[in-house]
Formats: C-alpha cells, structure tokens, sequence
C-alpha cells in the first residue's frame, strides 16, 4: 500500500508520467481511510483527509486527536493546511 501511495503521489507531482494528467495542480486530494499506525503515517505524509473506519466513538475520538496531532507535526516541514479534511 505505501509503494502505491507513494507513486500515485510521484504521479501527481508530475514525476511520473501517466495520463490524463489531473486538473488540479498537484494532483486530487487523498482521503485515507482506516486507524492503523500505517494509516496515521499516511495521514500525516501524503493524505489530504480522513474517514474513520469502524469503531465506537470512543476509539473515533481518540484516533482522531492522534490525526489531528501528527498532522500539526508533518504541516510544519512542508505547505499544507493547519488541520485535516
């Protein structure tokens, strides 16, 4: 999953060449779903979101406040927005 992540993101980037090219610059958005320790480093790395997956709303909470925090630490080394989607 990380290597298709990662060349999808190339992709966009205009590193790889695929067609048709996105509309948006820099490629579309990428909503990551799940609430793994992989999912939260692919949050933070390349997503531009996230969808919960299964769980009660204790867990959803709890994952989401670790989102929310390793996103605040990843935004600071490049240009992203202050909070996920």
């Amino acid at each position: 999953m990380d290597l298709l992540v990662e060349r999808v993101a190339a992709i966009w980037r205009g590193e790889q060449e695929v067609g048709p090219a996105p509309v948006t610059p820099g490629g579309a958005g990428m909503v990551v779903r799940g609430a793994s320790q992989a999912t939260l480093r692919r949050i933070a790395s390349r997503g531009t979101g996230w969808i919960a997956g299964a769980g009660d709303i204790g867990e959803f909470t709890a994952f989401a406040a670790r989102v929310r925090g390793q996103w605040r630490r990843q935004a600071d080394k490049a240009a992203r927005a202050p909070q996920p989607r």
